[in-house]
């Protein structure tokens, strides 16, 4: 904890404790987070050197680096900022343990062997681990270029943090090298006298890091100056021999006649396998001839000066490196104590060094390969990447470590996937059939759309507006596995149900939630709307390569696999990494053998259906009769259950479920404070169990429920906890969408809403999903916003309307780029048609109204403009607008109404025999509500549809939302104008009420057929709707 004086404190928050390390550009201290009252890292700029422009512009860099990278094995970068003396700073999680570095120190200072203080497989796992962390770096496109033992910590819990990216290269962020530069640098170097180049060569370590030790190899550098050497320190105490295979008892692996190394190396592309002077490329701030790294752990590329051609092959061997040093407790290439530092760097450059062979000549004949291809002098020689490299060592490590017990692991996953037998299998394209698809399908928010065959389409076509829900037989077994081949043509998501169909218990399986952005397993029941908004379990976005999901989607056919396996959930999109979720609140009972697939706004193609199922039966956890009692709502006697049951099976995977439950089981019983204390000591307990990311969030929860700032507080509760992840904050935010989107729908952009929109935004920062969670609140919140509009449209609240247009430019300010058109006034509306009529030019007015697209927001405007343009007395330039054949659906019923209106009866008969055509295209468009009604207005105007029936179905399409009421609005227009007035005095009823967002053009449109306003009609769908 700090000190009792009031410390001078960075960004107003954070009060230094004390120096844990330094280094040649700075110093880390220690540091308490009084906001969150945590203890974190701060890494401070040494301010003798801050004003060396390249020092500081690598600070810098190193900050943007290790924020960007987001793993658990690198430190999380919370903040950047300055020191109350005006030192450049950031703060980090920080990273409790032993450096590496030490680690070996102890090894080689213990009197026993060092293979029982340290195993060959517990040393093959840890560099594994490392791998993994490199690995993820360059997948990002960042390459560390000062890998060392000093830079790696290893934690008490099996945690394992890469450190110091000060020297970090972005490949993103680069220029061509000029060839001929480079080698003039490089001959400058190391030509010129023996003190300029040394001074002129930037060798960056970090000093006092460990203890110097007389004797040792590895080299300490500090600053050189003209005419004096840097300064070294040696150590000793090393072994004299390693161990042989003897000693460690392990049989030597047969090296494969060919390694992955070898085909890796033969099968990769000139592009990504060049010699590194046709893909060298510098970073901005490395300057030509430039040596950066520590000279033993440094690649032959970095010694010669070209640290900024340096890629991902650079730290590969400097992996290598580390590797040899685990093995053998030397580094490949150490410096002899009287050996001045150019010709070590020269020794470095010309791969002098020590093999595998000289430390330990009985080590497996596969390390002495794997070692070798990590450490060649050229870096085409080398391995291509770090999944290359660890796949060769878990071969290794696999043949080392089989045992009994992985034998009967893979015994007994052979026996679980020989369990599943088949149920069915359906080619569509192949079949005029059906298949399963017998029971009748049905929608929800929208018209009922079956399934039919479509050869020409290659498949069962399925889909229509709204979701659309197709229920198929399956077996007569509780764990099944789903595979399904299907193409979506019209929109983006699409669902499955298993074990249930609404309005009955279900898991969700979502393709492409949220306009095709997210991959989502939930769970939901009962009416309608509870179906569309279900418990969200997992969630992952989508991510495509180069484009978006929705074009994805479009572009090509989509596998998909889905299997229910007990409590166990798994889905699988094509060649992605499967969404797991593990369900310990799985019902006892049986649930039915029912499945569907389901479109939501979308139309899709199923190629390919197979259905499997498994001999054995359920599994549940053995806590399930509380898990009942807690579903029926017995919520004391599930408390009793869940505490009888962790006393009765302590220390088992089983009673951490049942803890977790437990808390649950408070919260359902409304004891919060009681919940939340359980969830803190659940939370205490088990901090690395997977369930401790579900206790993070339902604390978040339980913050954010309590009122006032109780949402600033759930925030500040996620991120205290590292261990959250990308997971929760997503999961969060996607938890909070619904309650923001109704706050919206009601109150606008009220200051709790842009403040609960604010936070969102802090939250998400800095995550990899953070764009794809502010597209889809965007997009929510966008169409919530519109309702709230219509009743400031309706009810002609200037003064709202010009408060809601400030706090839309507030909200796009944060990053929330509402797809709403800024909301005019009716002075503004004044202005416009008068403004309008003064140029008469159709080109401007189109540039004011736009066009009346398939787009919901922009037909919603287009609509409203047009009728309110039209009231103000602009007919003449709404028709110039609407000339030629190049016209929307939309436009051209606009159009008929205006030649009606002006005895033009031949020119409106002809664009509503337009429409009326459409009706060939609504088979294959199911998707578009435009599309539809305006086939269904033509076939109207012609006298071939009564008005019920064109009307029929808006009602609840997509829950009376943004089209619905333009819709109706259009075929009001086109009753008045055919002179059908019962009609039209109809239609224009139901939008009177406020709410419509038309309520105004619908009173004139009555008023121009000489009608009483009256009062609106009873039970008018889209007011109830919205």
């Amino acid at each position: 904890m700090p000190s009792t004086q009031e410390p001078r404190l960075i960004n107003d928050r954070y009060a230094l404790i004390r120096e844990i390390g330094r280094g040649s550009t700075g110093r880390v201290f220690s540091a308490w987070d009084q906001a969150l009252e945590r203890e974190v890292a701060v890494k401070v700029l040494d301010p003798q050197v801050a004003g060396q422009e390249e020092i500081a512009l690598r600070f810098t860099q190193e900050i943007r680096y290790t924020a960007r990278l987001q793993h658990p094995g690198i430190v999380a970068v919370y903040e950047a900022g300055t020191t109350p003396d005006g030192a450049s700073c950031y703060v980090m999680s920080l990273a409790r343990g032993i450096s590496l570095e030490a680690h070996l120190e102890k090894i080689k200072a213990a009197s026993s062997s060092h293979w029982r203080q340290f195993a060959l497989i517990e040393r093959l796992t840890l560099f594994l681990k490392l791998l993994e962390v490199i690995s993820y770096a360059h997948s990002q496109d960042i390459v560390h270029r000062d890998l060392k033992p000093a830079n790696i910590m290893i934690g008490n819990y099996g945690e394992l943090w890469v450190l110091d990216w000060g020297l970090a290269r972005s490949l993103r962020e680069e220029r061509p090298a000029p060839p001929q530069a480079l080698e003039n640098a490089f001959d400058e170097l190391f030509t010129t006298p023996k003190e300029i180049a040394i001074q002129d060569a930037t060798v960056i370590m970090a000093p006092g890091q460990a203890p110097a030790v007389k004797g040792t190899a590895r080299t300490n550098l500090t600053t050189a100056t003209p005419g004096n050497h840097a300064t070294t320190s040696h150590s000793s105490g090393r072994q004299a021999r390693p161990a042989t295979t003897s000693q460690i008892r392990i049989d030597e692996a047969k090296v494969r006649a060919e390694s992955v190394r070898m085909r890796a190396a033969s099968s990769s592309s000139s592009q990504s396998h060049s010699s590194s002077s046709s893909t060298g490329r510098l970073a901005r701030s490395t300057h030509f001839g430039q040596v950066l790294g520590s000279p033993a752990y440094m690649s032959p590329e970095q010694a010669k000066g070209q640290a900024g051609v340096a890629d991902k092959r650079a730290d590969i061997y400097s992996l290598g490196v580390i590797l040899f040093e685990l093995l053998t407790l030397h580094p490949p290439c150490e410096m002899a104590a009287d050996e001045l530092v150019m010709t070590f760097i020269k020794r470095v450059q010309n791969g002098e060094r020590k093999t595998l062979k000289d430390w330990w000549p009985d080590a497996p004949q596969a390390l002495h390969v794997i070692t070798d291809w990590a450490l060649a002098v050229d870096p085409q020689d080398r391995y291509p990447d770090c999944e290359c490299f660890g796949g060769e060592l878990r071969t290794l490590l696999s043949q080392l470590s089989a045992s009994y017990s992985e034998v009967e692991r893979q015994r007994l996953a052979r026996e679980r996937e020989g369990a599943w037998l088949p149920a069915g299998s359906w080619d569509f394209a192949a079949s005029p059939d059906l298949g399963p698809f017998s029971p009748d399908s049905f929608a929800i928010l929208g018209d009922v759309v079956g399934q039919v065959q479509h050869p020409e389409m290659g498949g069962l076509l399925l889909g229509g507006n709204g979701l659309q829900v197709y229920p198929f037989t399956g077996p007569p077994a509780e764990d099944v596995r789903v595979r399904l081949s299907v193409e979506v043509v019209r929109g983006a998501e699409f669902w499955v149900f298993l074990r249930g169909v609404p309005p009955g218990p279900a898991y969700q399986f979502r393709i492409g939630a949220y306009e095709g952005k997210w991959l989502t397993i939930a769970r939901g029941e009962g009416t309608d709307l509870e179906v569309l908004s279900p418990e969200w379990l997992t969630m992952r976005p989508l991510r495509g390569a180069a484009t978006t999901s929705k074009e994805r989607a479009r572009s090509h056919i989509r596998e998909l696999v889905i299997e229910v396996v007990g409590a166990r959930l798994v889905l699988t999109l094509d060649d992605e990494q499967p969404l797991v979720f593990q369900d310990i609140l799985v019902s006892s009972h049986a649930a039915p053998a029912q499945m569907a697939i389901a479109t939501w706004k979308s139309q899709m193609v199923v190629r390919k259906l197979s259905v499997e199922r498994r001999r054995s039966p359920l599994m549940v956890p053995s806590h399930a009769v509380a898990n009942e009692l807690l579903r029926q709502g017995l919520h004391s006697l599930a408390i009793d259950a869940y505490r009888r049951f962790m006393t009765e099976h302590a220390e088992t995977g089983e009673a951490v479920e049942a803890h977790f439950m437990l808390c649950l089981a408070y919260q359902r019983a409304g004891l919060n404070a009681a919940a939340e204390a359980e969830m803190r000591h659940f939370l205490s307990q088990n901090l690395d169990h997977p369930l401790a990311q579900d206790a993070i969030f339902e604390l978040a929860r339980l913050r954010a429920a309590t009122g006032g700032d109780g949402l600033e507080r759930a925030v500040r509760e996620i991120l205290s906890y590292q261990e959250s992840g990308d997971y929760v904050r997503s999961r969060f935010c996607l938890w909070l969408l619904p309650q923001i989107e109704e706050a919206a729908r009601l109150e606008g952009l009220a200051r709790h809403v842009e403040r609960a929109l604010d936070l969102v935004k802090q939250l998400i920062r800095g995550s990899p999903d953070e764009l794809v969670i502010m597209v889809s609140f965007t997009l929510v919140i966008s169409t919530s916003l519109c309702a709230y509009l219509n009743h400031l449209y309706d009810r002609n609240d200037n003064e709202r309307i010009a408060v809601f247009r400030e706090s839309m430019r507030r909200c796009r300010g944060i990053g929330f780029k509402l797809a709403l058109r800024d909301p005019r006034t009716h002075t503004d509306d004044l202005a416009l048609a008068r403004h309008l009529m003064r140029t008469n030019d159709a080109s401007e007015t189109l540039l004011h109204l736009g066009r009346g697209d398939d787009d919901a927001f922009a037909l919603r405007d287009y609509v409203r403009d047009f009728f309110v343009m039209l009231s103000l007395g602009c007919e003449e330039q709404l028709l110039a607008t609407l000339g030629g054949e190049d016209v929307t659906p939309i436009e051209r019923l606009l159009r008929a109404g205006l030649w009606a209106r002006n005895n033009r009866d031949e020119l409106a008969r002809a664009d509503l025999e337009w429409c009326f055509k459409l009706t060939d295209l609504v088979e294959v468009e199911r998707t578009s509500l435009v599309l539809l009604y305006a086939a269904r207005m033509g076939c109207y105007g012609l006298g071939y549809l009564p008005w019920e029936l064109m009307i029929d179905g808006l009602a609840v399409a997509h829950g009376g939302g943004l089209e619905a009421a333009p819709l109706i609005m259009v075929g009001g227009w086109i009753a008045e104008t055919l002179g059908r007035t019962g009609d039209a005095d109809s239609i224009y009823r139901t939008l009177i009420a406020e709410g419509s967002g038309v309520s105004h053009p619908a009173r004139q449109g009555l008023a121009r057929m000489g009608r009483d306003e009256g009062t609106p009609s009873v039970g008018h769908p889209v007011i109830a709707a919205t």
